[in-house]
C-alpha cells in the first residue's frame, strides 16, 4: 500500500472518529433539552444554602430534605427512589442500588455518599447574576423528567409551587 493511501485512510478513520464524538455529543444534548422543554415535573422540598461563589458566580448551594443516613442504605447505593404525590411534591422512598422497577409515581435521583449520610445529586443550582434576592424564597427545587431514571435540574420554586428561576 502507497504512503498515500495509508494517509487517506488515516485522514478517513479520524475524520469518522470525530464525526461519530458529534453524533454522541449532539444527541446527548437534543435528550436533555427534550426534556427541559417538555418533560413532566416534580418538586424536591430543598433548604437553600449559600447563594455566591468567587468561581461559580451566583449559585444556589441545595440540601435537599430527602437526603438519607448511611443506616438507611443498602451497601453503595447509587439512586434515591423518591415517590410523587398528586401534585407531583417527592418525597423519600428508599435507597437502591440500581433501577430495575420503579413504580408509576416514582422517579430516581442520584446520590454520593458523604460521611455517614447519602446526599441526592446535583447539590447546586446556577443563575444569572443579581437574580439572587428574588430565589432567597425558594422551597422547592423544580425537575423536570421523561425518563424517571433521568430527571434534570430545572429551576427553582416557592412554598406555593410557583417558579422563581424562569420568568
Amino acid at each position: 500500500m502507497s504512503k498515500l493511501a495509508v494517509r487517506w485512510i488515516f485522514r478517513l478513520g479520524v475524520g469518522l472518529s470525530v464525526l461519530a464524538c458529534l453524533f454522541v455529543v449532539f444527541r446527548g444534548v437534543a435528550s436533555m433539552e427534550a426534556t427541559y422543554r417538555k418533560g413532566q415535573i416534580f418538586y424536591l422540598a430543598i433548604r437553600p444554602a449559600d447563594p455566591r461563589s468567587l468561581l461559580q458566580g451566583d449559585y444556589m448551594a441545595l440540601a435537599y430534605e430527602a437526603d438519607t443516613s448511611e443506616a438507611d442504605a443498602p451497601q453503595r447505593a447509587r439512586f434515591a427512589v423518591l415517590s410523587l404525590d398528586a401534585r407531583g411534591i417527592a418525597t423519600f422512598a428508599e435507597l437502591a442500588v440500581n433501577l430495575e422497577e420503579l413504580g408509576p409515581q416514582q422517579v430516581a435521583l442520584p446520590v454520593q455518599q458523604w460521611g455517614s449520610r447519602y446526599l441526592i445529586q446535583p447539590r447546586s443550582f446556577l443563575f444569572q447574576e443579581g437574580q439572587g434576592a428574588a430565589l432567597a424564597n425558594a422551597r422547592y427545587a423544580v425537575f423536570r423528567y421523561r425518563d424517571p431514571r433521568a430527571p434534570l435540574l430545572y429551576g427553582l420554586a416557592n412554598a406555593d409551587l410557583e417558579s422563581l428561576s424562569h420568568r
